[in-house]
């Protein structure tokens, strides 16, 4: 059974309920996925083993409602989307919430899903099926005037198994000491919520401008892509003109375009609809372009055209237009379509636990993906009144490398501001720091974090086309430069590989299968060496992840500037924020002494850093 309120004198059994109450299952229906824009239709509430369904379409006091959540921790399913809507509807921002939906991440990160319905978790939990289709209701049948019982008995349903959930969830993490992680999750969610809803403006007509100028980019480097192509193609080669669509693996649409091609002779003085055909963001017809041209590439990928980029400036063109081509197409018009016709500015969603180290990652759009481009990054621009601070760890893998493997050298390096890439190019070249040379330091930087991310002397010969010979010697000298950073990955390696886990020092899980049986030992190797590798990325990036994410929650429960100071988003070590312009140096302060402050205490001798800038856009 459960209890409809639709006005205020029907909330005494609730506020009796809420007395003696600190945990109350939460949950909303609307008309819609925006919630911005979306019509509140319920707010479902279980607490002290009662339901409350309040009728948002006749209950008006809905903010005084949340005012008293507010003080209760609130159990959900994907929780941010209804702590978001109520937020918009209310301006109340639910400061403690847990999720159902991350919990469960969190328990089978590596080996589970990045996504679980409620609908699976009360199967799981609770032995019980319940029926989702009257959820297409709310939102197909137009905007609802009333509700019917039907809908009322199924928004009442979805709150009364959230704490069996939690319950059987905590018991979980608890044996997996993974608590402070599930803690900074939870801590997160309010955080997130609030930097989705305040999004971020964009110049658009600036990025247009830069729209234009990558399509104009795109399409005059096509062409002169083209030209070389069918330049140096040899047409002597083939009898007909279809033959050398047939070896371009450009497709012939109908038989009497067939017919046509196959009664003209190869000429290049017939190229003209051969040019327009040709597309040259197909992988195939590239790769059959290459193969005509007498160059063999097992793929066309970046990688591999990378690695022949010097030898053909045929590659070197192709490279160039996908680089416009995907300006054009990534940041093109499906781009300002995100941004949101009410506000007027863009809402990426920002997803706390979709990476298998805990890292953010960012859709609809993408603003992870933004290129490092100071053109395109200061097309997002800060609101009237305020400026755009970013902030950003100084090398903070590297330095949290230094502490978590106690390699002396690392250390006294960052105890006496040595540049750490300098530093390895005089250890793996043998040369004094005076004399590292600018290529040696590239060289060496690429190496330092290459042997983080588990990278083998074949990926860095790979990477540097260098030979794989010279490539293994200066991996050799590596690891004879920093010995207890080469044994200390070594042993905890063998830990991953033996436990089957890979574990940050807040105590961020990333499981591995267990896989008992393989087809062959070459098979059985790239396994474990695969885990033995993300196994150890996981430690050390990880680790960056639960410090970028411990500083958000610190500089969003410990703002002294109110609305004056507003997160913006996270993007890997990197904290943007809106200001108010007459407090930008303190605010900025205060950001940089909570990243700080989170940082050093997993850094020991190493001092934490963080640089900054104050401009009206977002600085690159």
């Amino acid at each position: 059974m459960f209890s409809i309120i639709t006005n205020i004198h029907e909330m005494g059994p609730l506020l009796g309920d809420l007395s003696i109450s600190d945990i109350v299952g939460f949950d909303v229906e609307t008309s819609g996925l925006d919630w911005i824009t979306c019509k509140l239709y319920t707010i479902q509430l279980y607490l002290n083993d009662n339901t409350y369904v309040v009728d948002c379409l006749k209950f008006g006091p809905i903010k005084y409602l949340m005012e008293l959540l507010s003080a209760k921790k609130l159990v959900g399913h994907n929780i941010k989307y209804d702590t978001k809507v109520m937020l918009a509807k209310t301006g109340v921002l639910v400061p403690d919430v847990y999720d159902t939906m991350l919990a469960e991440v969190l328990c089978y990160q590596g080996i589970g899903k990045k996504f679980y319905s409620l609908q699976e978790l009360v199967d799981k939990y609770c032995g019980v099926t319940l029926d989702k289709e009257v959820r297409k209701s709310f939102y197909e049948l137009g905007d609802l005037t009333e509700l019917t019982q039907e809908q009322l008995m199924y928004a009442a349903h979805d709150v009364q198994y959230l704490h069996v959930i939690r319950d059987q969830q905590i018991i979980m993490l608890e044996s997996q000491k993974q608590m402070r992680v599930l803690d900074l999750e939870m801590r997160l969610v309010p955080v997130v919520a609030e930097m989705e809803n305040t999004g971020i403006l964009l110049n658009i007509e600036r990025w247009r401008e830069l729209m234009g100028t990558a399509l104009q980019e795109a399409q005059s480097t096509s062409e002169l892509l083209k030209n070389l192509i069918f330049d140096r193609i040899n047409y002597s080669a083939y009898a007909t003109m279809f033959d050398l669509y047939t070896a371009l693996s450009i497709p012939v649409k109908t038989k009497r375009d067939k017919e046509a091609l196959q009664k003209l002779p190869c000429s290049f003085n017939y190229v003209a609809q051969l040019r327009r055909d040709l597309n040259l963001s197909s992988p195939k017809q590239l790769q059959s372009v290459f193969k005509v041209l007498g160059i063999n590439l097992e793929s066309t990928g970046e990688k591999i055209l990378k690695e022949y980029q010097g030898e053909d400036e045929l590659i070197k063109y192709l490279l160039l237009y996908r680089e416009y081509n995907k300006k054009a197409s990534s940041f093109g018009e499906s781009f300002l379509e995100k941004v949101h016709q009410v506000t007027g500015r863009i809402h990426s969603e920002f997803n706390q636990l979709m990476a298998d180290t805990g890292r953010f990652s960012s859709s609809n759009p993408n603003m992870q993906q933004i290129v490092r481009d100071s053109d395109y990054r200061h097309c997002f621009i800060a609101s009237p009144g305020y400026v755009m601070v970013t902030c950003d760890y100084s090398q903070q893998e590297l330095r949290l490398a230094g502490a978590i493997t106690g390699e002396e050298k690392f250390i006294e390096a960052y105890l006496n501001n040595i540049d750490m890439h300098t530093l390895t190019a005089s250890v793996i070249y043998d040369v004094p720091l005076d004399e590292v040379t600018r290529e040696q330091r590239q060289i060496a930087k690429g190496y330092n974090f290459a042997v983080l991310y588990g990278s083998t002397e074949y990926g860095l010969a790979y990477n540097f086309q260098m030979p794989i010979e010279h490539a293994r010697d200066l991996l050799d000298k590596f690891y004879k430069g920093y010995p207890r950073l080469a044994e200390f990955k070594n042993l905890m390696e063998d830990g991953i590989q033996a436990r089957k886990y890979s574990s940050t020092p807040l105590g961020r899980k990333r499981f591995f299968e267990d896989k008992k049986f393989f087809s062959d030992s070459w098979k059985m190797n790239n396994y474990f060496n695969s885990m033995r590798r993300q196994g150890f990325n996981h430690l050390i990036q990880g680790a960056g992840a639960d410090i970028t994410k411990l500083a958000l929650v610190k500089i969003h429960e410990e703002n002294p500037f109110g609305d004056g100071l507003r997160i913006i988003m996270p993007v890997h070590d990197e904290i943007v924020c809106e200001v108010s312009a007459d407090i930008a140096e303190k605010g900025r302060d205060f950001i940089v002494k909570c990243m700080c402050d989170v940082f050093q205490p997993f850094l020991g001798r190493i001092p934490a850093e963080a640089s900054s800038s104050i401009e009206l856009t977002w600085s690159k």
